[in-house]
Order: C-alpha cells, then structure tokens, then sequence
C-alpha cells in the first residue's frame, strides 16, 4: 500500500508539474504575443511593406505600445508617399524642362543651318531669321522665369505696404502698347501689404495668359476690391477657357492645357507655376473659374497682413 500511495503521489506530482509547465507556457505565450506581433510587423515594415500593421490584442502597456507603432507607421507611411511623390515631380519637371528646351533649339539649329548654306532667297532668309529670334526669345524667358522661381523659393521677402493704384498703374504702362486687345481697368483704392514687384510679376503672367488665350480684340477686365479677406485682384477673358479636370494642373511648372497654341504664343508653362510660388509668400493662392469657350476669370486676395506675422 505504501508503494502504490507513492506511485500515485509520484504521478500525481509528474502530471502537476506538466500542467505547471504547460500552463507556464500558455501564459507566457499569451503575454508576448503582443511583442511577437510587433516584431512581425517591424519585420515586414523593414523589408518595404509600409502599409502594414500590427494587431492590437490588449489594451495595456503592450496594448498602448501597439497602438503607438501603428501611429507611427502611419506618419513614416504618409512621409515617404510624399518623397516619393516629390521624386517623381522632379523627374516630371526635368523631362518637361528636356523637352522644352530641345522643340525650339532643333528647329534653331535647323534654321541656322539652312540659312549657313546660303541657299535661301531674302524672302525665306528672313523667315528663318524671325523664327530664330522668336525661338530664342521663348527660351530666354523661360530660363528667365525658370530663375524667378528658383530665387523665390530662397529668398526672404520683404513686404510693405503698397497703394493698389500704383499696381494697376504700373499695368497699364506696360499694356499700353498692346493694342490687340481690350483692357478695361476697374478698381477700388486701398493699400495692400506685399512685395510690389513679385505682385507685378504675378499680375504681368495673368494678363499675359489672358492675351494668349483670347482673340484679337477681345475685352481683358482687370480689377481690384476691397474684401472681408483682403484686397483682391481679378484677371478675367472670354477667351479659351479651361476645362475643369486641367485646373489642379495649370500651376504645375511646364505643363499647358493646350501646348500646340502656347507654343505658338511662346508659352511654356512657367507662368502660374511662378504665381503660384509668389503668392504662396504672400499667404493666397490662385483662385480658378473657367469655362471652355467662355473665358476664365483667374484671382487672388492679398490677406490683411499680406503673409506677415
């Protein structure tokens, strides 16, 4: 009797310390799995897998831990979406900028040459001259805004205040000469705090734009108001118009709703984008309100303190 009472306590011991072990194991298992999840999903995340995430199993610490890594996952996810997109605008820009510039050099060199092997009549000689010129001054402009854009993005502005009326002055001078259109200034007087000659250059690229959408003697109203918001300016034609998918687009450096007639008015696609980096200085942006074949009314509020603290 005393050997079998061993025998069962023996057992009875061995199986306690199986369940002692297993339950142990259970338990321990149950208390990492939060951190086995977490290194899983380090894992996945570290061999590119940005969008995954780890499940949350608990609301304790380890609980409040995965809730932690997901967030941060989530920002890292969010931050190289953006890299990526801005790798992917600046290899955009650089073939537009390529292409840009290699349309009018081939037609320059090829021009030139034709007019080096002295084969032409004065008729076609001068032809091929004035297409040179033309050619030569729309990349001169592009290169020229192209380093407008660049600088202002560096450079420190310095605002003051500036009477509207010498804006729409300083307009009128330098459209004077422009007779193929019709300009009718409209505007109310009031001081606006910025940096006068970005905002000329800003206005100058959207009454530009207006001429180069519109036909010959077509009506350009450019106007200025007093608002609750600030002071705003307003470019508006019949012209062209654009359709309303394009209009994210058209601030975008190089791109052209319609290429074929920009180019021929020596457009590049530079303008808005360097309006858009001005007035983004200024606190505004470019408002858009356009139809195809009825016209765009383009503008922009200078804010009280015209993007001073």
């Amino acid at each position: 009797e005393r050997q079998l009472g061993f025998s069962v306590y023996r057992r009875v011991t061995i199986l306690m310390l199986v369940f002692g072990t297993v339950l142990m194991l259970v338990i321990s298992s149950w208390l990492t799995k939060p951190i086995r999840l977490l290194t899983r999903a380090t894992k996945r995340m570290a061999a590119g897998d940005y969008g995954y995430r780890a499940r949350q199993i608990s609301n304790d610490e380890l609980g409040q831990l995965t809730t932690d890594f997901n967030h941060m996952a989530n920002v890292l996810e969010e931050n190289i979406n953006k890299l990526e997109e801005e790798i992917q605008a600046r290899e955009d820009f650089v073939a537009a900028f390529a292409h840009e510039l290699k349309t009018p050099l081939t037609a320059i060199i090829g021009y030139a040459d034709m007019l080096r092997s002295r084969k032409l009549d004065e008729e076609k000689s001068f032809l091929s001259a004035n297409y040179i010129y033309t050619e030569g001054k729309r990349l001169e402009a592009m290169s020229l805004r192209l380093l407008d854009i660049i600088v202002t993005k560096k450079e420190e502005v310095q605002f003051q205040l500036v009477p509207a009326a010498s804006l729409f002055d300083y307009l009128k001078d330098m459209f004077a000469s422009h007779t193929e259109m019709e300009f009718h200034f409209q505007y109310e007087s009031g001081m606006v705090r910025a940096e006068a000659n970005l905002i000329k250059s800003v206005l100058v690229n959207l009454l530009d734009n207006a001429c180069k959408a519109s036909e010959p003697g077509s009506p350009i109203e450019v106007r200025g108001k007093l608002t609750e918001r600030g002071y705003r300016f307003e470019v508006k034609d019949v012209g062209v118009g654009i359709p309303r998918e394009e209009q994210k687009n058209i601030t975008k450096a190089f791109y052209m709703v319609d290429k074929s007639r920009s180019r021929s008015k020596n457009g590049a696609g530079l303008g808005l984008a360097l309006c858009a980096e001005i007035l983004l200085l200024h606190g505004s942006k470019l408002e858009i309100e356009s139809e195809p074949g009825k016209g765009s009314c383009i503008s922009f509020v200078l804010p009280d303190k015209g993007g001073m603290e």
